[in-house]
């Protein structure tokens, strides 16, 4: 993996400029010598990662091209078995006419197996990103990436010819051969957005973004990789895709489709408990993603989910840019939180019967004063919205968003903090309604936000209810007015009884 845009350059020069060097070196009483160069060469590659632009032809000289070095990448080389002889002008041909297809296909079948030349880039006391192989022995090498570190994209296989001529002088050798192959390196992230998603049982987005491999061509095209997928599992306990399949869209690049050019598979046996979602491009999708570089250089798909339950929910993707299962990376984690909190009903009179108090819950301050219907929080676990004290006074108020975490981030006090406004909308028996609406945060899923309410009891029997209860002003009104007719008759009695 030379410099992708010329791969096979070296090949082809290797035997064009030694064909040259051996006409000029040879006398005529020896025109008909095989006199092919040293027997060995020391070879040098540095690896580095894929620029956006075709970089120059590399010519097996020492140069310093732009790129970050990379380190954990395994190359073997093979030594291609040829027909000719060594060192022939049959055999410099055969070199020069070698496609890497075919040096592959004859090391394949090659009996017995060949072994390689081994090295991995930065191990072994080298630099970063380079392998050094001293006295290579002369010959044509198909060179391979055997392993390459996570978020790494293998290249294709390249042909090394040993020993090149000097093209700064035709009638030298290189004493050291300098390879840089490219690789792609990609990488991903996670996001999501529940900003609004205010209660278990709505739908959040999960946003994915993945690097698209850029492999170039020998004529500085872009290549489809063999394989890319990106994989999101979900625990179903958690999380549930609203809409099974449909659920999981490609959106970038445009023009993609379902089941032309890329399929989703919900696998649900793998990991027991858990959906898979696999976004898989067929050969048809990969092209299309090859053919929309470099201006389009990211795949971007979204999910949509059901949170189902409580808790600090993280999710992550694993993108699988090409065949090389260590090719594979996985995105940074990113949370959904959902908690609870615990209320605690409590009366001025010792004895109070603590059971049967009910509470609405509100996401403002205007909406808990006006309480009109349909604008109080529903979750999950309960679809009615209306949370009913126990015997010992206490319920659980569940599935809320937390107060100052939104869209996978920390928000204190910020746009997206959420507080919530408790409602009471019937009293304990023989108690006042509270008369304001309660503020409370969501800090924790393990109910240990407890919030104490206390009532008090109506001493004289008669009980009114309090601003914020829903019509408690044309309530007290009619109150007033009851208790105005109930003086006027008992005062007529009076004056007749009297007279």
């Amino acid at each position: 993996m030379f410099n992708p845009k010329k791969r096979g350059f070296l090949v082809k020069a290797a035997a064009v400029l030694t064909a040259v060097a051996l006409t000029v070196g040879a006398s005529p009483s020896h025109a008909q010598e095989t006199t092919y160069g040293p027997e060995s060469s020391n070879v040098v590659i540095t690896k580095l990662d894929q620029p956006t632009e075709a970089g120059d032809a590399a010519d097996g000289t020492d140069q310093t091209p732009d790129g970050t070095r990379i380190n954990g990448v395994t190359f073997k080389a093979y030594k291609v078995p040829l027909t000719a002889d060594e060192g022939t002008e049959a055999w410099q041909q055969e070199i020069a006419g070698t496609s890497v297809d075919a040096a592959s296909l004859a090391v394949n079948n090659a009996e017995p197996a060949i072994t390689p030349l081994t090295g991995t880039t930065g191990a072994d006391g080298a630099s970063d990103g380079v392998i050094n192989w001293n006295d290579v022995p002369r010959g044509l090498y198909l060179v391979r990436e055997t392993a390459t570190p996570s978020g790494v994209v293998s290249s294709p296989d390249f042909l090394l010819a040993v020993p090149l001529t000097n093209p700064d002088d035709l009638g030298t050798w290189l004493d050291t051969i300098y390879v840089y192959p490219k690789n792609s390196v990609v990488s991903g992230t996670k996001t999501v957005e529940n900003a609004t998603d205010f209660v278990t049982g709505n739908i959040v987005t999960w946003t994915i973004n993945a690097d698209i491999p850029q492999i170039r061509n020998q004529d500085g095209s872009f290549l489809p990789t063999d394989r890319f997928e990106i994989w999101d599992t979900l625990t179903d306990a958690e999380l549930t895709l609203e809409n099974g399949a449909n659920s999981v869209k490609v959106i970038a690049p445009v023009g993609l489709t379902l089941d032309t050019h890329y399929e989703v598979d919900l696998d649900t046996t793998t990991v027991e408990g858990s959906t898979i979602a696999k976004v898989v491009f067929n050969s048809d999708g990969r092209d299309v993603l090859a053919a929309s570089l470099p201006d389009s250089n990211k795949v971007i798909v979204t999910l949509d989910t059901i949170v189902n339950t409580v808790g600090e929910i993280d999710n992550k993707a694993t993108v699988y840019p090409s065949d090389d299962a260590d090719s594979s990376y996985s995105t940074d984690p990113v949370e959904v939180r959902y908690g609870n909190i615990t209320l605690q009903k409590d009366s001025t009179e010792s004895d109070a019967d603590l059971e049967g108090a009910e509470f609405m819950v509100y996401l403002s301050e205007e909406a808990a004063i006006a309480q009109a219907d349909g604008t109080h929080v529903t979750t999950s676990s309960n679809s009615e919205g209306v949370w009913t004290t126990t015997a010992d006074g206490s319920v659980r108020i569940e599935g809320l968003r937390y107060s100052y975490f939104a869209n996978g981030e920390v928000d204190n006090e910020g746009p997206l903090a959420q507080k919530y406004w408790l409602v009471e909308t019937k009293a304990l028996e023989g108690h006042q309604l509270l008369a304001e609406p309660i503020e409370f945060e969501v800090t924790s899923f393990d109910g240990s936000n407890v919030y104490t309410v206390t009532n008090s009891a109506n001493t004289n029997g008669f009980v009114l209810p309090l601003t914020g209860g829903t019509g408690t002003a044309l309530l007290t009104l009619l109150g007033v007015i009851l208790l105005g007719v109930v003086l006027f008759v008992a005062r007529t009695r009076r004056n007749s009884e009297a007279a």
